[in-house]
């Protein structure tokens, strides 16, 4: 009787150092994401106001890369839309960000008579 009493609680220890551990991960996993989310949102939130004084740039999706960040996707008629995109993002998140956040913006294309 001792050693089944012995078994009973070496097993209900180690499920419950395996249930600890596996909650453990599982909520450091769900955390991440989750800032990664309000990383976005954050981001989201400095260029929607901007982006929305522009008639011009209603083509212009903000998409979430996997690390949280921001990124523009879409068309812009014209260079000068481009530019006046860039100097938005500029103002936003600064100069090193804006390439990488423009990478999805193109100028759309005219098409040929």
């Amino acid at each position: 009787m001792n050693q089944r009493r012995m078994l009973m609680v070496g097993t209900v220890g180690i499920g419950a150092l395996l249930s600890t551990a596996a909650g453990f991960i599982f909520g450091g996993v769900w955390g991440n994401v989750q800032a990664y989310h309000l990383r976005f949102l954050d981001e989201r939130n400095l260029i929607v106001p901007e982006l929305s004084k522009q008639a011009r740039l209603r083509n212009i999706r903000i998409e979430e890369n996997s690390n949280g960040t921001a990124y523009l996707a879409g068309t812009v008629e014209s260079s000068a839309d481009l530019d006046s995109l860039r100097l938005i993002v500029i103002k936003c998140f600064g100069e090193l960000r804006s390439n990488e956040i423009l990478g999805l913006v193109e100028m759309q294309s005219t098409p040929a008579n």
